[in-house]
């Protein structure tokens, strides 16, 4: 019972973000394991979000929308922990710049709430907010389905009064060019001639002020969506949608009415059949292609979710929607706060401190012994390459002036001596280089010039 205990701690404290070793090693595992199980929560709800909105956005494609989910849960979930990670107090000594020069030193183990931990916190909040939004289509859907199938109608009466628009102006124009045809002969005169005229005239006619109808219904829709929201207001969205609903519906049946009408109507007379054809023809190919347009729109709309659509709804809807994007933020804020609090109870952030100044003063050491031997080995090979080239010449000069060739064989060997001990510090704290090593200069006076000038020049001379 206790290693399965173990275990599943460990399991989450490896989602919370800092040294699984140090949390154990300061004795904060129990706050950490808060931390983590938030963190899988987060996960859990990432997978959840991702795979919802892939489900409805690829129309139900579960095979796609299932890897992709999981992925984007998993993807979230690290950046989450590298974010919570990189929140937490400045532990290494870290200078203080101005002009690109050191002026002072970062207080250590303290919270830096500065422009980088704000911007964190923001991106933080908005992942919180885009995770949120599908599930509120998920556990919100249906409170929304009264106001999206108004949202279709009042999409499908948009799309259709555009339409409409350039497809009455083509009927009035094929109208007015046969009544040119006809206007020195009266229409009574022939009873085949009125009634084939009247069909194709009601028809133009009706597809105008259907026109102006839609238009009208669409101009009172947006009047009241001005209005404050109130019972009576409601009432009256009512009473305008179904008007839509039967005006689109008439729209509909009175297309298939006509083409059935129209089918049946033979005109004999010769002396208009060719115009009157020509006239009918026109129209049936404006009536037969809004036709379809109407049927790929209802296609078009059955097959949509809408799911944006549906988001924009619940939100500006459903109150409860707002409730989860703040619980949201919640889970997602905790983690921080947790964080925060462990360093301010605990002595968490002390022992990582400790731990991490030793392990890079430690590694530091190192470097400068492995320095040290690199540099060493490099000016022994150069000395032995000198004392070959210089003492080589200096055999030369031992036959000729043998009291300076011992002179300058002394000074060689003092030259070529091994002067290297370790490396140079230009820092009292390294490697941390926040604190500069000042040398203090003293400056002479002219006289101290003037006699150390004489006094090599009289030593050259003797």
């Amino acid at each position: 019972m206790n290693d399965n205990n173990s275990s599943i701690k460990n399991f989450f404290l490896k989602f919370s973000g800092d040294d699984f070793q140090m949390i154990n090693k300061s004795g904060t595992s129990n706050a950490f394991v808060g931390i983590g199980l938030f963190v899988f929560v987060i996960f859990t709800l990432c997978c959840i979000s991702g795979f919802s909105f892939l489900y409805n956005a690829f129309q139900g494609n579960l095979f796609l929308s299932t890897p992709i989910g999981i992925f984007w849960g998993l993807l979230i979930a690290l950046i989450y922990v590298f974010l919570i990670y990189t929140i937490s107090p400045i532990l290494l000594p870290t200078p203080i710049k101005k002009n690109g020069k050191v002026i002072g030193e970062v207080k250590p183990l303290v919270f830096d709430y500065n422009i980088s931990f704000f911007l964190r916190y923001v991106f933080i909040i908005f992942i919180a907010i885009i995770v949120a939004q599908p599930l509120n289509v998920l556990l919100l859907k249906k409170s929304s389905d009264r106001s999206l199938n108004r949202y279709k109608i009042e999409f499908k009466l948009t799309e259709i009064l555009s339409a409409d628009s350039s497809f009455v102006k083509k009927e009035t124009q094929y109208r007015n060019q046969f009544e040119e045809k006809v206007k020195f002969m009266s229409i009574n005169d022939s009873v085949q001639l009125h009634n084939s005229y009247l069909t194709l005239d009601e028809k133009v006619s009706g597809d105008y002020f259907t026109l102006l109808r839609g238009t009208s219904l669409q101009k009172k829709l947006e009047n009241l969506k001005s209005l404050p929201f109130n019972k009576k207001n409601k009432q009256q969205f009512d009473v305008l949608y179904d008007k839509i609903e039967d005006l689109l519906l008439n729209e509909k049946n009175n297309n298939e009415i006509f083409l059935d009408e129209i089918a049946k109507i033979n005109f004999t007379n010769p002396y208009l059949k060719n115009d009157f054809e020509r006239y009918k023809k026109n129209i049936t190919t404006i009536i037969i292609e809004k036709k379809e347009r109407y049927d790929s729109l209802e296609k078009l709309i059955n097959k949509s979710n809408f799911y944006i659509t549906s988001m924009k709804i619940i939100l500006k809807e459903n109150p409860l929607s707002w409730f989860i994007t703040l619980l949201s933020i919640f889970v997602f804020s905790f983690p921080i706060y947790k964080k925060y609090r462990i360093g301010k109870k605990t002595e968490f952030f002390i022992e990582k401190q400790r731990y991490e100044s030793s392990l890079i003063k430690k590694e530091y050491e190192i470097h400068l012994h492995n320095y040290g031997n690199t540099l060493q080995n490099k000016i022994e090979i150069l000395n032995k390459e000198l004392e070959t080239k210089i003492f080589s010449e200096l055999e030369k000069l031992k036959n000729h002036c043998p009291e300076k060739y011992y002179i300058m064989l002394d000074e060689t060997k003092k030259e070529i001596a091994d002067i290297f001990t370790e490396k140079y510090q230009f820092w009292k704290n390294p490697p941390f280089r926040t604190q500069k090593l000042f040398v203090e200069v003293q400056h002479k006076s002219e006289k101290d010039f003037l006699e150390f000038i004489y006094n090599n020049e009289k030593e050259n001379n003797d």
